[in-house]
């Protein structure tokens, strides 16, 4: 319901960041991934945190998730689904060209 309040050209946005959390959920077990990544207009943010858990804040929207890392790939789990990116130097390449690169 509440998505239909958001404008369109924002919605390929929040769908991945609601979907980027579950991804990085499932590849948790393991991990060594921490920290802040975010894609280049500033309106998605993940922050991932060495014990698998995964924030995802989108328009001042935040969700928790978990994460897994599966060889290059940071599968991550949320309340929206699962989403898979590829880990490629210090930035998180997932679908229809989404790149959320490290913060800090």
């Amino acid at each position: 319901m509440l998505y239909a309040f958001i404008p369109r050209h924002l919605r390929r946005a929040v769908t991945l960041m609601c979907l980027l959390p579950a991804t990085l959920l499932l590849s948790a077990c393991g991990s060594g991934l921490s920290g802040k990544y975010g894609d280049e207009m500033g309106i998605m943010e993940y922050e991932f945190d060495s014990d698998g858990t995964v924030y995802m804040n989108a328009m001042g929207t935040r969700a928790a998730g978990e994460y897994e890392i599966d060889d290059t790939n940071v599968i991550v789990r949320g309340p929206h689904g699962n989403m898979v990116f590829e880990l490629k130097d210090e930035q998180l390449v997932g679908p229809m060209g989404l790149i959320l690169s490290r913060r800090d």
